[in-house]
């Protein structure tokens, strides 16, 4: 495979950067345990702040009031962590956490001034304790405008099966169905005023975009399309309810936002977000201006694309104020005066501030993670590079701080999902944990990814363990050809599918590594597709068309299946689960572990039994990272 000259200069380019002396190696506990501060939102009127906070190592709702400067702590959770909130009124937000990570979130609202706690739909252990488990999960929707008492929900009422919508009393708990969902809409979508008029419909035959102009109006089709055409996906309205904003890729690589007329049907000709090599992305809205300001996606780094002049000139002000920064405008009050700011960098976990524009004046909210000294973490920078058939890659390669870039020992580490996911530019505890113990990370989107346009993920459909590990494959080969890993201590780490691909790795070309660690990684896609017991009917050609058939493609899943491949693994592994996960069942370690065990090869298996698909408790999480230090300390040669 050809060298990239662009990364090889890049390489060089740094080595200036290398400070004197490496960091100290840092306590597991620097990356791992709980952020200080993060998840901060201004309330609806614009009067205060909430927050999540680490208490007692578990993440708890606060509350500060802008105008008196109190803050109240608003829960006081001590098993579960609090995982997501929002705002949901002026008076009211909403918050979910589920138990020991088995993803079935309990939906609970309370007020700001910390009275009126209501349990809305409960986790299932507290749903199993009052004898019923019938009321099922909820996900917000949407605020109606002009009544913060009720919001609108999906409510799940079983597995596998899409929501109905309805109107939910935060005083009392009381539900009501609004829409009944007839079994194959996907997803809803408000205007901005809380009315339901988008849904759409997913079936064997195809995609249907419905459309109505107000609660009462019959459903009509906007949009209608084969599950292999190009996507037509709606965001979101403008703030004339009117104007809908859809993502597509029709005539395009890359999917491009347009504005679309729900009255006249018609879409605008030029999109008003796109790029030629990466997915346009999420909308921005302002309240106080009653419009969409901004357009969101992921480039090499975050990029944000401004349609509205004055949110431009904002950026412009605070970008001039904090240069070494990505400085995301998050919020704005209603009444525009005063905007939510968030800056970080690859080195910089995140630090909020507020902006005040009529005093021009930059305040500081909460710092994520004000333990991590910027100076002593590793630079992440975009690369790229050809697969071995001429398909472009994109990635990352984190150095670490204070070492010469060349030779080093290298972390391979393979994002999960696998379809539709990406990695991206930013701070992360894991590869900065990795590389302050002196390893380089390299982080490949392989085909199948998302963010590069619809082409480039069907490159990944049915290739698990085919071209989507040969491009794992070529990623390592290409850094040992730049002369930055050393050859002799590879290893290959990852999450999820990211587990499988260390697996497959470890089997199918067992001389690229010295060791591997497989975190709640599924044994292969035969046994993926017979574990999936709760999805529609109507996902079945879906999973065929990008994992595959188990009757039709038996011969390929078999020969893919990394637990079929033990015998060939040469290096040592070491394998974690969460006891409670329902998308990648504990079954799955336990397979690895016995065809490991029956081949005679080296292996170490953790699992945990208060954790799910992936660890989230501070204490829980600490150990794994801990377990993993002592692994890659045992098993990667010294220089």
């Amino acid at each position: 495979m050809k060298p990239s000259l662009g990364l090889f200069a890049l390489v060089l380019s740094m080595v200036g950067l290398v400070a004197a002396e490496p960091p100290p190696l840092l306590p597991v506990e620097t990356f791992f345990k709980n952020p200080e501060f993060t998840n901060v939102s201004f309330s609806p009127d614009g009067k205060s702040i909430a927050l999540l906070q680490s208490i007692d190592n578990r993440m708890n709702i606060v509350v500060l009031d802008l105008e008196k400067m109190e803050k109240r702590l608003l829960t006081r959770y001590k098993e579960q962590n609090i995982t997501f909130y929002q705002w949901v009124g002026d008076e009211h937000l909403a918050f979910w956490a589920d138990d020991d990570g088995d993803e079935f979130f309990g939906m609970f609202a309370i007020k700001r001034d910390g009275t009126g706690y209501r349990e809305l739909s409960g986790t299932l252990k507290s749903q199993r304790a009052r004898g019923r488990v019938n009321v099922g999960s909820m996900a917000f929707l949407s605020r109606i405008e002009g009544d913060d008492g009720y919001i609108l929900v999906e409510r799940y009422s079983r597995p596998g099966k899409n929501g109905d919508v309805c109107r939910v009393n935060l005083k009392s708990g009381h539900v009501t169905v609004q829409q009944f969902n007839p079994g194959n809409i996907t997803q809803w979508l408000t205007d901005r005023r809380g009315v339901v008029r988008i849904g759409v419909a997913t079936d064997k035959d195809g995609v249907k975009v419905l459309h109505r102009p107000t609660n009462d109006a019959p459903w009509e089709t906007l949009d209608a399309r084969g599950l292999s055409d190009p996507e037509w996906q709606p965001l979101g309205f403008d703030g004339d309810d009117r104007t809908l904003f859809i993502a597509t890729s029709d005539g395009r690589a890359t999917r491009a936002v347009y504005r679309y007329d729900t009255v006249t049907r018609r879409r605008e000709d030029e999109p008003v977000c796109a790029d030629g090599t990466y997915d346009a992305g999420s909308l921005i809205y302002s309240r106080s201006l009653r419009q969409v300001v901004g357009i969101h996606y992921e480039a090499d780094k975050p990029r944000t694309q401004w349609l509205d002049p004055r949110f431009a000139q904002y950026q412009r002000t605070v970008d001039a104020a904090m240069p070494d920064t990505l400085n995301e405008i998050r919020e704005a009050t209603p009444d525009g005066r005063t905007l939510l700011v968030h800056a970080s960098s690859d080195r910089e976990p995140g630090v909020y501030y507020v902006m005040d524009l009529e005093r021009r004046k930059i305040s500081e909210v909460a710092v994520t993670r004000p333990w991590i000294d910027p100076e002593r973490m590793g630079r992440m920078q975009p690369v790229n590079f050809a697969a071995r058939d001429g398909l472009p890659l994109h990635g990352y390669l984190t150095l670490p701080a204070g070492r010469e870039p060349r030779q080093l020992p290298l972390v391979l580490l393979v994002h999960g999902g696998p379809y539709g996911i990406r990695d991206t530019w930013g701070f992360d505890r894991e590869i900065q944990f990795l590389a302050n113990r002196g390893f380089a990370v390299l982080q490949v989107n392989f085909r199948g990814s998302g963010g590069y346009g619809p082409a480039f993920e069907a490159a990944g459909y049915q290739k698990w363990g085919l071209e989507m590990q040969d491009d794992l494959t070529d990623a390592v080969r290409w850094a040992i050809a730049q002369g930055v890993a050393d050859p002799r201590r590879v290893v290959i780490m990852g999450a999820s599918y990211g587990g499988y691909a260390v697996m497959a790795g470890l089997a199918f070309t067992p001389e690229l590594y010295c060791a591997g660690i497989n975190i709640v990684g599924a044994t292969g896609i035969r046994d993926f597709l017979r574990d999936r017991h709760d999805r529609p009917d109507y996902m079945d050609a879906v999973f065929a068309e990008r994992w595959g058939d188990l009757k039709r493609d038996r011969e390929r899943l078999e020969r893919t299946s990394a637990d079929n491949f033990m015998a060939q693994v040469r290096a040592p592994v070491f394998m974690a689960y969460g006891e409670n996960d329902p998308r990648v069942p504990v079954e799955h370690g336990k397979r690895y572990r016995d065809a490991l065990k029956q081949a005679g090869k080296p292996f170490e298996l953790f699992i945990e039994d208060e954790e799910g698909h992936g660890f989230r408790k501070e204490q829980n999480t600490v150990e794994l990272y801990r377990k993993i230090e002592d692994f890659l300390r045992r098993h990667v040669p010294r220089e």
